[in-house]
């Protein structure tokens, strides 16, 4: 679901992680998006994991932090994007959840953008968890989103199924790259 339909915010502060379920077909993830509201710029960051749905451990993909000070061009939602290279591996197909928590558990009001009215995606909902209180690590799940709220997000997957190809024979191949 992309930022296009986001017409809410809700707010990470003091540790607090929100996530959003989502279902992999592939296993290969080239990247993951999440979107904060236009015009709310801000230095800090945003660290990202991947855990099976609803679990908050064992954590199967640490993302790291992702930074972005405005959109581009500026006046838009501003995306947040991890990127993969070489691309994640998820251990199969199924269900998981994405969980994004503020740059060293900030204090600042750190705003996410969400959809809410619709279930614009039926397959997934959010979650969020209390307070961090000790080292700043992901605190455990203090509820669910009503089912017509989600995070605007995007998962790009790599698509890793064999492409078919024409045969040939060497001396086609030969005449081709003369």
């Amino acid at each position: 679901m992309s930022a296009d339909v986001g017409n809410a915010t809700s707010y990470i502060s003091l540790g607090q992680a929100k996530a959003q379920s989502f279902t992999a077909v592939d296993t290969l993830v080239e990247s993951i998006t999440v979107w904060r509201p236009a015009n709310r710029l801000t230095p800090i960051g945003v660290h990202l994991y991947i855990n099976k749905a609803f679990y908050q451990f064992p954590i199967i993909l640490d993302g790291g932090l992702a930074r972005a000070n405005d959109s581009e061009p500026p006046g838009g939602p501003i995306p947040l994007t991890w990127r993969f290279d070489p691309p994640a591996r998820l251990p199969g197909p199924g269900d998981y959840i994405l969980v994004i928590q503020e740059e060293a558990c900030n204090l600042w009001d750190y705003p996410i953008l969400y959809h809410t009215g619709s279930d614009a995606y039926p397959p997934g909902g959010c979650a969020y968890t209390w307070r961090a209180t000790v080292d700043c690590f992901i605190p455990s799940w203090k509820g669910a989103c009503p089912t017509d709220v989600d995070m605007c997000f995007r998962v790009v997957f790599c698509h890793d199924v064999a492409t078919a190809v024409r045969r040939s024979s060497w001396g086609q191949l030969k005449i081709l790259y003369r």
